[in-house]
């Protein structure tokens, strides 16, 4: 069970640890109940238990999650993991309980296939994976991960996005430094297709 587990307890830990005051303010509590789940992934897919969160900020994923396309888990190879361990990918543990096994058995994703398995909790050795929700609102701007911003610390300006087919992205999130914003020009003109500058 996710409630109360070591595994929990470890993003509580992490969410403590890992996120400025600022990022704390822009994960969101959630709160859900996912229901039993058969997987589609997987040598002989397993069937998952109920796992539920409780005003969780940090988790893991449940099984049903762990196979959204939605999410980006289009198939196994987006499962995979890399924890730059040179060019090795690591196993991840779910928060779903394998249903049918005996022993206390966590749901977990493959290293080499990427596909849903289960392993009993006490295994040590395999990764965390942790997610979590994030409010949009606290978002202020949206840019790829590597290379994104192309204007120095945005003092000289905003830039677009440049196209980025990627998936990995970095967010400014909305602080106390950043929530007044003022353009100074009264008044402004041009002609269709001119670029206007407005400084802020």
């Amino acid at each position: 069970a996710w409630q109360d587990s070591d595994a929990q307890k470890w993003c509580q830990d992490f969410y403590g640890k890992s996120f400025s005051t600022g990022e704390q303010g822009a994960v969101l509590a959630t709160t859900k109940s996912d229901a039993a789940y058969q997987a589609s992934s997987g040598v002989r897919p397993l069937p998952y238990g109920v796992s539920q969160l409780e005003k969780d900020k940090v988790f893991f994923l449940s099984a049903e999650e762990a196979e959204n396309s939605a999410y980006g888990f289009i198939d196994d190879d987006a499962r995979l993991a890399y924890f730059g361990n040179g060019t090795l990918y690591g196993a991840w543990w779910l928060r779903s309980p394998v249903k049918q096994q005996g022993t206390p058995n966590a749901g977990t994703i493959h290293r080499t296939y990427g596909y849903l398995y289960g392993m009993t909790v006490s295994r040590s050795g395999y990764s965390a994976r942790p997610a979590f929700n994030l409010d949009l609102d606290a978002v202020l701007f949206t840019s790829a991960a590597v290379g994104g911003k192309s204007a120095t610390g945005m003092e000289s300006g905003l830039t677009a996005v440049d196209d980025y087919t990627g998936s990995e992205w970095k967010l400014t999130l909305l602080d106390d430094s950043r929530r007044n914003f003022s353009v100074t020009e009264t008044d402004i003109s041009g002609d269709p297709g001119d670029t206007i500058t407005l400084h802020y």
